[in-house]
């Protein structure tokens, strides 16, 4: 009888898409051959996998690219199922994955919402019939009562996506993303108006690290950050970013940055870019923005306008508030 083989993921680089896959995920890198044209035939598969693989196919064409991370128009595409959720999801945090949610438990199984470096949205699932096993191996006989699951819910963070703009390409923020933006952000004139000093490798990485979470540790405010990528090149030209707050109830608010590399500086990337954000943010309900500038940067200035903001009489650490909805 047939059977489904292989499912095609399109990625920006084999290597990269190895790491994770295989080194944070623990599949098992079943073949990269050489192809012509620098291609390489890459499939990988969760350890054991007798039948169905993944393909990671690097994307070749500005249509392919705009698709990398968004397959699926947001949708959970991929399932991954498990016989020990408790001890892979463990494992995967311990890696680095980042989690969109805390684990659920729903009718069909335990579950939780994971993503790729590249935005594709994955569900790590124990299915019911498993964890019913285990419950009764264990003897606890306790079954979830589903009121975890709507707590959860309840505080749970938006998560960023990928967004594409016509000339940019806004992907959510990941450690590995610290190599290729350290020279970028490894200028001084970065911190004329907000001051301190460039972080070194070690710090960009460990910071990525930290906000690639999604959420502050004490999970009172939401980390939304995306890296900017010249599509024409495929270079990181800069970096915007949300921190999320709920101000009452129904409500939810965001504090905007954005910073753009100093050669890349003049071109309309920052207002490029954090318009795209927040159409974004609006849609996932955000009806409050907020943004802090210094007085003397008529540039970012600009900017703030540009997405509806107007200056406050707050003044924060030298810096005017602007804020609009």
């Amino acid at each position: 009888m047939p059977h489904l083989g292989l499912v095609a993921l399109v990625v920006h680089d084999y290597d990269e898409a190895i790491a994770f896959y295989v080194d944070a995920l623990g599949f098992e890198l079943v073949e990269d051959t050489p192809l012509d044209d620098g291609k390489r035939w890459v499939v990988v598969a969760p350890r054991g996998t007798r039948e169905t693989r993944m393909l990671l196919a690097k994307a070749d064409t500005a249509e392919q690219r705009a698709r990398v991370g968004d397959q699926t128009g947001g949708r959970v595409g991929w399932f991954l199922n498990t016989e020990d959720f408790d001890g892979d999801h463990a494992r995967m945090l311990a890696a680095g994955v980042v989690f969109e949610e805390p684990p659920r438990h729903e009718p069909y199984g335990t579950v939780a919402v994971f993503r790729d470096p590249y935005g594709n949205r994955w569900d790590l699932i124990q299915p019911a019939g498993l964890a019913a096993e285990q419950a009764v191996a264990a003897g606890s006989g306790t079954e979830p009562t589903g009121n975890e699951s709507k707590d959860s819910e309840a505080e749970a963070w938006p998560a960023a996506r990928p967004v594409t703009t016509l000339r940019l390409r806004l992907e959510p923020l990941r450690p590995g993303h610290a190599a290729e933006a350290f020279p970028v952000f490894d200028d001084e004139r970065l911190h004329i108006w907000i001051g301190g000093s460039p972080d070194s490798a070690e710090q960009l990485e460990a910071r990525y690290r930290r906000q690639s979470a999604g959420q502050s540790p004490d999970g009172k405010q939401g980390w939304l950050n995306w890296m900017l990528r010249r599509q024409s090149d495929q270079r990181l030209v800069g970096t915007v970013q949300a921190t999320l707050l709920r101000p009452a109830a129904g409500r939810l608010a965001a504090e905007l940055a954005w910073v753009i590399g100093s050669q890349h500086q003049g071109t309309g990337y920052a207002r490029e870019a954090a318009l795209a954000m927040t159409t974004w943010l609006r849609e996932q309900g955000v009806d409050t923005f907020i943004a802090h500038v210094h007085p003397g940067h008529e540039a970012s200035a600009a900017v703030a306008r540009a997405l509806g903001l107007t200056p406050t009489d707050t003044v924060v650490e030298g810096e005017i508030r602007w804020s609009g909805q």
